[in-house]
């Protein structure tokens, strides 16, 4: 068999969804190829990514909450989108492709994949299986102009949305959202500490950049060190190749010198580690950060922010009590502060995800596909 996985970094976790797919596929002795939809695309076309991509999310934030509530009310109006019409163009050379490397099946971990093989089914008439697979907790506007064979969900609450929207229990089934290995079968706790040489009795708290502004994040460890004694760690996770990194480092140099509970840590192997050692996460909304920190049983607090589908998550998770929910950085500061000093609070979310968890999600998801058991 063999498996295509579409997927598009658009700031979102959908990337790290696919390459938790491909390990299981892989590990089934199924090849899998990973690509991105939008690179199928010509001129104009491949700009469209910016209709629901980080850099509108993060250099015109009010523009992008207004074009997130225009995809609303498109969704509600059952009026198909511009971003249909964009990934429909290249329906023709992705067909093509998928023909030509004889793909099984075609899975999509991103909306612009499963519009692109919604177009693919109407206009070239191809009939591999597609199967969508939600990243977000929240709906997300314009699903309901997906046509797939098959949706996999995150959690039961967002049956009723697509039941709805017309996906009911014969076209879709709860198996969470897909975490890779290092993720899934993690490390506890204590290996984590040991492995990065932390004490057991140091209180760590662990800020994953992705997603969040270097200003909120130097603004939240500064709350975090006021609050805090010298018994704490904080660990900021941030990819050192990028000019966030960067930033970062600077404003934390400058704004907390000579603070040594402060460490800025690169994205890497061992970013797994990092989150198993602490004792809350902070993190973007993000469906697939969320879900990481679930499988590790680490407790989170999730930043306000200006996102549709983040606030619909933090709002949908909050509500399960698998998390807190913060205004502000300040905010954000005593609720992790909170978490810490109530472990009755931080045990009760920690056992709640693990009942939300879906550790084997990649693998349900992959064993469904291969086996055909929706036929």
């Amino acid at each position: 068999m063999k498996l295509l996985i579409l997927s598009c970094d658009t700031g979102d976790g959908s990337p790290g969804a696919a390459l938790a797919l491909c390990e299981a596929a892989e590990e089934r002795g199924i090849d899998c190829v990973m690509a991105d939809p939008d690179k199928f695309g010509r001129g104009w076309t491949k700009s469209a990514v910016i209709y629901s991509g980080k850099k509108l999310k993060k250099s015109i934030p009010r523009l992008y909450r207004a074009v997130y509530s225009a995809s609303g009310l498109l969704d509600k109006a059952g009026i198909t989108s511009p971003l249909y019409y964009a990934n429909a163009t290249y329906a023709e050379e992705l067909a093509d492709y998928i023909k030509a490397e004889g793909f099984d099946a075609v899975i999509s971990t991103h909306l612009h994949g499963m519009e692109a093989m919604t177009a693919v089914r109407r206009r070239t008439g191809l009939s591999v299986p597609a199967y969508g697979v939600l990243t977000e907790y929240a709906y997300v506007p314009l699903l309901s102009e997906t046509d797939l064979n098959f949706y996999f969900m995150p959690h039961k609450g967002l049956a009723p949305k697509l039941m709805d929207k017309g996906v009911g229990p014969d076209r879709s089934r709860v198996t969470g959202i897909p975490v890779d290995r290092r993720f899934s079968r993690g490390p506890t706790r204590a290996e984590a500490r040991n492995f990065l040489v932390i004490p057991k009795k140091k209180r760590v708290y662990v800020i994953n950049s992705m997603g969040l502004k270097p200003s909120y994040v130097s603004n939240l460890c500064e709350y975090l060190a006021g609050l805090e004694k010298k018994d704490a760690l904080i660990y900021v996770l941030a990819d050192r190749e990028s000019e966030l990194y960067e930033k970062l480092s600077r404003k934390l140099k400058k704004k907390l010198p000579d603070e040594p509970m402060i460490q800025t840590a690169a994205y890497s192997e061992r970013e797994n580690f990092y989150i198993a050692a602490a004792d809350v996460a902070i993190n973007a909304a993000d469906g697939v950060l969320c879900a990481r920190n679930a499988a590790l049983g680490t407790p989170m607090v999730l930043p306000h922010t200006v996102s549709g589908t983040e606030s619909g998550n933090a709002e949908f998770l909050a509500k399960r009590e698998l998390c807190l929910k913060a205004k502000s950085a300040w905010d954000c500061a005593l609720k992790a502060r909170r978490l810490l000093d109530d472990r009755a609070e931080a045990q009760r979310m920690v056992s709640i995800e693990k009942m939300n968890a879906f550790s084997d999600a990649a693998d349900t998801i992959i064993d469904h596909i291969t086996e055909g058991k929706e036929k």
